[in-house]
């Protein structure tokens, strides 16, 4: 078997529960991190290997659940292949497993996401939304709680300690600290009554969201997303609050594209503007407080997320409000959305997608 540095030596018992054949071939992929992740071919195909960094089950058990949920409703979701004994997840040593069929379709890289890609996400994004309002809620976490802002402040001054005591020989250092020092001087801030009174509530409830909705997670072909993997972030908010969130984490709020994900999302099902607006004043709040890259750094020593210290991805913390607004004006409804997609609403909204 070739087999790359690093995987587990009990890789083959593990892969062999499920009786897909010997492996001729393992590897990690450069992306992800969270969960562990290993690419496979055996005699019986490709498969991707799941290691879930969860050491409770409940996790586990629950994104598998929302798959198969998602998966009966015709969402492209990547189910996990059943055991011969039955069940999705393995237990070895206190750690969970699943396997998964190779995702059909084809990868984008954050850069390469165009226009084309941003019309299929948005769809798809819409269609997921309509299928996800069924789920049930119970168990889910809501997303975008504030934070205590005195705690954020304390967990900044560790993280600074720490980063200054070994800048010397880290060439990621400086731009840590500038990132750093910009959120902290925005948390800060004097608080200002925001423009218009007080910020807006959304018009859309809080229901299950896939958590994660980004190119990385996402497959294409054929002009659509062909497949949606990593479901082990769900959880409860407005729908904008996930749409938001796409636009920052793929987008960077770029007009041209963002313009294209939501038109493409209000063929499928409506989406005012003001509920984009509430969703951008939470998460405005959560990228002030938010350190979880330089905490998994420098604090737990996961060099993976260096990454999001280099690049593209890399400069001055810009808050949420300000790159909303470059985008803002090209975000608004063209006109109201269609009667049909109205009327799909209660239909199968995924059968095509």
């Amino acid at each position: 078997m070739e087999q790359a540095v690093g995987l587990p030596e009990d890789l083959p018992g593990i892969v062999g529960a499920w009786a897909v054949g010997a492996i001729s071939a393992a590897a990690e992929p450069a992306a992800g991190t969270v969960n562990r992740t290993v690419l496979l071919t055996t005699g019986r195909g490709r498969f991707v290997l799941r290691a879930y960094r969860h050491r409770d089950r409940e996790p586990v058990d629950r994104e598998h659940a929302i798959i198969h949920f998602v998966a009966a409703e015709g969402v492209p979701a990547v189910a996990p292949r059943p055991l011969p004994g039955g069940g999705t997840v393995l237990e070895r040593d206190g750690r969970f497993f699943a396997l998964f069929p190779w995702a059909p379709g084809r990868q984008v890289a954050r850069a390469d996401v165009g226009e084309a890609e941003a019309t299929a996400m948005g769809a798809a994004l819409a269609r997921l939304h309509l299928v996800l309002r069924g789920y049930p809620r119970a168990g889910l976490p809501r997303r975008g709680g504030v934070p205590d802002r005195a705690d954020t402040l304390a967990r900044m001054a560790r993280l600074e300690g720490v980063i200054r005591a070994g800048a010397a020989g880290d060439p990621l250092a400086a731009a840590a600290l500038e990132r750093l020092a910009g959120q902290r001087a925005y948390l800060e801030r004097p608080p200002a009554s925001p423009a218009g009174g007080a910020v807006p509530r959304a018009t859309q409830p809080e229901q299950a969201l896939h958590g994660d909705y980004q190119e990385a997670n996402l497959f294409f072909a054929g002009g659509r997303v062909s497949a949606i993997i990593d479901w082990d972030q769900p959880g409860l908010a407005p729908p904008a609050w996930e749409v938001v969130r796409t636009l920052q984490l793929v987008f960077d709020y770029d007009p041209g594209r963002c313009r294209s994900f939501l038109r493409a999302y209000r063929t499928v099902r409506p989406l005012p503007l003001v509920d984009l607006d509430a969703a951008v004043a939470v998460r405005d709040v959560l990228a002030a407080h938010g350190l979880w890259v330089l905490e998994t750094l420098y604090l737990a020593g996961d060099r993976r997320v260096a990454r999001f210290l280099r690049g593209p991805d890399a400069g001055p913390f810009v808050p949420v409000a300000e790159r909303w607004a470059r985008a803002r004006a090209l975000c608004a409804p063209d006109r109201a959305p269609p009667a049909a997609a109205t009327r799909r609403a209660g239909e199968n909204p995924v059968s095509s997608a």
